[in-house]
């Protein structure tokens, strides 16, 4: 498949942005593991026991793979070992031609490096300033899974308490007529390096291209990143962990945010 348009210049020479394939699903549990634990409120529902998470993680994302409406992106670092360091995936809407055709999970790489010398930049000059300001873990899962069904040993009440909000925040704003962003991870060792930006601009453009609207669900920490590249809040959605777990006081925020189609020039 080939990619919607160029990745930004914000990105740093060296890395490669490609489709990811299901060979990829494991690497991909890691990267989601990585991120997610940087903020230990967005866990709650996992097992303690680590191999239950990455091996749920691994079989959903092999699922998604074969959904003709799921485009799932990769970063790569440009060693040896091809190490993904981040993932985006996304929803697009049914009818649409213009967001890359499906593949089923195979696809050609794409060196960055090149693309870059190409590039002017991708949408939004001001994100690779946003980036810098503020590391990156992940959104939130926006394709919330069906109900119980979440990893051995998880919390079945707190997940379904999160998962089910989720749920009904996307049917309140109609998300199946928009380009959704369910899932973005990138690994805390390369925050900063344009990763987020590279992963959102292309399909962001096309987007904006189209004249669709764009809808996720944002956690602290990429919150201010959304917010640079034209993202607004429309709902908050909270959780009191201290009722659900008795161990945290406090709420815990997701930040329900929809970007409109910027006028192309």
């Amino acid at each position: 498949m080939t990619l919607p348009s160029l990745a930004p210049a914000s990105l740093a020479p060296g890395f490669v942005l490609s489709p990811m394939i299901e060979a990829d699903t494991d690497a991909a549990a890691v990267v989601y593991y990585e991120s997610f634990k940087q903020d230990p409120a967005n866990g709650y529902w996992w097992p303690k026991a680590l191999p239950p998470l990455l091996a749920w993680c691994s079989d959903r994302m092999k699922a998604k793979l074969s959904d003709p409406l799921v485009r799932i992106f990769k970063i790569t670092a440009g060693t040896a070992d091809g190490e993904m360091v981040a993932y985006a995936r996304w929803d697009v809407p049914a009818g649409s031609t213009r967001f890359g055709t499906w593949i089923g999970g195979e696809g050609d790489n794409v060196d960055v490096t090149a693309l870059v010398e190409e590039s002017g930049g991708g949408s939004n000059g001001t994100a690779a300033a946003a980036e810098k300001k503020q590391p990156l873990t992940a959104s939130a899962d926006a394709a919330a899974p069906a109900p119980g069904n979440y990893p051995e040993g998880g919390n079945v009440e707190i997940a379904d308490r999160f998962f089910s909000a989720l749920n009904a925040s996307q049917k309140k704003w109609k998300t199946d007529e928009m380009l959704g962003l369910s899932l973005l991870c990138v690994s805390p060792k390369y925050s900063r390096k344009g990763i987020a930006t590279a992963l959102l601009a292309p399909m962001l453009d096309i987007a904006d291209a189209e004249g669709r609207k764009t809808y996720l669900e944002a956690t602290a920490a990429g919150k201010p990143l959304y917010e640079k590249l034209g993202f607004h809040l429309v709902e908050l959605l909270t959780f009191d962990w201290d009722e659900l777990t008795k161990e945290r006081n406090g709420l815990y925020k997701n930040w329900v945010m929809i970007r409109e189609p910027v006028t192309q020039k």
